[in-house]
């Protein structure tokens, strides 16, 4: 059963409208095109890269949370700022981690003063199902780039944003979900994020 608190609802909306503030500034057109393309687009692909996380865990029995980082908030804010400014729209970049669903138990074993992470199977599909489900919907939304309508550009936009947020979640740094991904699995991380960067840079 798939269960929110309060406050991991509050939490999700905070983060879905930082990512939503960043992510306009890389979108060209009106302000307000930006801000609404923006909220649907990347709220959602960040929204749905969480949740992923968390109907994984709890499918396998885990509590599973979404919690909020306030250092990451100001963070990416401060970034997709300072760059906008400098460099303009075509090139903000920002640090895209406003908060993570937190899985328990992700064990731990102490070598002296550092954590050595036991990743068990069940962790690394965990921490995949976001990536994969940016990557799902970056090349669902590329393919559907491709139809002469009105709303292709959107399309494109929702692309580039899933494509971006699952390569940037698959970097092997923690706390992103790429650093669990490749103490569970080196090939699966190598094809995952192989993908990604054909489909990031096409």
């Amino acid at each position: 059963m798939i269960t929110f608190s309060k406050r991991e609802i509050q939490d999700i909306i905070i983060a879905w409208i930082t990512l939503s503030i960043a992510f306009s500034l890389t979108i060209s057109g009106s302000e307000t095109y930006a801000i609404l393309v923006s909220l649907l687009l990347s709220g959602s692909a960040f929204v749905l890269h969480e949740l992923s996380h968390k109907f994984v865990g709890q499918h396998f029995g885990r509590a599973a949370e979404f919690h909020l980082w306030w250092q990451g908030v100001a963070l990416g804010l401060g970034m997709a700022l300072a760059t906008y400014l400098l460099l303009g729209s075509h090139y903000v970049f920002f640090f895209a981690a406003p908060g993570a669903v937190y899985v328990a138990p992700l064990l731990g074993q102490y070598h002296g003063e550092r954590v050595q992470w036991r990743v068990t199977k069940e962790d690394g599909f965990i921490s995949l199902a976001g990536p994969l489900m940016n990557l799902a919907l970056g090349a669902f939304f590329k393919a559907l780039a491709l139809l002469p309508t009105p709303v292709t550009p959107a399309f494109a936009e929702a692309s580039s944003i899933n494509i971006f947020l699952g390569f940037f979640n698959m970097l092997p740094v923690p706390p992103l979900d790429g650093s669990k991904v490749l103490l569970w699995n080196r090939g699966v991380w190598v094809a995952i994020v192989l993908v990604l960067l054909v489909l990031l840079v096409n």
